[in-house]
């Protein structure tokens, strides 16, 4: 797993922390072929490029952590991301009893990724 020198998860609630890992192990599983792995393009970095009201933002989350992260779908293959969020999605609610929200963002653009936060 990498991230992008400026993304911050220092402070990513715990139950995201906890699924980090496991999305990690995931990842050459649906994507075999990505040689960089899971990269993780946005944390809860104050400076952002994200909507005012954003949960990428700390003072957003009602628990005073981090409660959303983006993975880099850009360069993969795209068509599979609806399906890599029902992985993630059940794999995270089995373990951790919790409703996300996990959806992908900007398809087929340079910022393509998938948004996954706790509701």
């Amino acid at each position: 797993m990498t991230q992008k020198p400026e993304v911050d998860i220092t402070r990513l609630h715990t139950v995201l922390k906890r699924s980090l890992p496991i999305l990690d192990a995931l990842w050459p599983i649906i994507y075999p072929n990505d040689a960089d792995g899971l990269n993780i393009t946005s944390g809860h970095e104050e400076i952002s490029h994200h909507t005012e009201g954003s949960r990428h933002y700390i003072k957003n989350c009602k628990f005073g952590f981090g409660e959303a992260f983006d993975i880099r779908i850009k360069d993969v293959e795209q068509y599979k991301a609806i399906h890599v969020c029902h992985i993630f999605w059940t794999v995270i609610m089995l373990r951790e009893k919790v409703d996300l929200k996990i959806y992908p963002e900007a398809l087929l653009t340079d910022n393509a990724h998938i948004h996954i936060q706790l509701f």
